[in-house]
């Protein structure tokens, strides 16, 4: 009987010293966490890993050295090809930084979006497009959510001044509600960024598909004026968060 309590006793305290506590945090696992969502196609979901990873690093670190060590952080995930910081963009209230990856032997690039919080925060991604990388969307931010309606910040980067801007809506079909804004353009030698507030009603669909067009005076040869021109300069597809109870 004794013997049997001995062993029992022995059982018991080599378990507990096996056991991993709840808090030990696994670099390694974490990146082969973030690469499999990525593989699975759902990069939504790395939005808690790479958070949890900045949440870890040292508090006195300021936001330069937080994304450096994102940026090196990233860049020792298998899944990675490469990683660089983007430019900022003022006034947009984020960081950027773009990567590409392998899925299937194919190399796909994306923009990840982050906060200027303390720590810094991964709140997004955007597929990024080479052509017309200078006129794209840079940014889509849910200002304020109303009783009756969502309302939403997008700001858009082009080679061009917006003196003025109108917003179209188009119900199309799946719960989707296509969103198109109609930016009138004075050209300029600089890269610009500007803000339009588009509101959409509430509980009444799923996924907004948000166009930028620019408006583009087009000239003949010897520089007199010829007509008009609307361009696109980039769409998002954003998904609306669900407020029915």
């Amino acid at each position: 009987m004794r013997k049997s309590i001995f062993l029992l006793i022995i059982a018991v305290t080599t378990a507990g010293c096996n056991k991993q506590p709840n808090n030990v945090y696994d670099e390694n696992a974490a990146k082969e966490k973030f690469c499999s969502y990525l593989n699975e196609e759902n990069i939504d979901q790395t939005i808690p890993i790479v958070n949890e990873y900045l949440s870890r690093l040292e508090p006195d670190l300021d936001d330069e050295q937080q994304l450096q060590e994102l940026v090196e952080w990233l860049q020792s995930c298998p899944c990675i090809i490469d990683v660089w910081r983007l430019n900022g963009v003022p006034p947009l209230p984020i960081y950027q930084i773009t990567f590409s990856f392998d899925e299937s032997r194919i190399t796909k690039n994306f923009i990840m979006d982050i906060s200027m919080s303390h720590p810094l925060k991964t709140i997004g991604y955007h597929l990024r497009k080479d052509e017309n990388w200078a006129d794209r969307i840079a940014y889509i931010q849910l200002q304020e959510a109303t009783q009756d309606g969502l309302i939403y910040d997008v700001y858009t980067t082009m080679p061009g001044l917006t003196y003025e801007y109108a917003v179209e809506y188009e119900e199309v079909e799946n719960n989707t509600i296509k969103v198109d804004i109609l930016h009138s353009l004075l050209k300029v030698n600089c890269p610009c960024t500007s803000l339009t507030t588009v509101s959409i009603k509430k509980d009444t669909y799923t996924k907004a598909i948000i166009s930028a067009t620019g408006r583009y005076l087009i000239t003949h040869s010897d520089g007199t004026p010829d007509s008009y021109e609307y361009r696109l300069i980039d769409t998002r597809e954003i998904s609306l968060p669900k407020t029915k109870k």
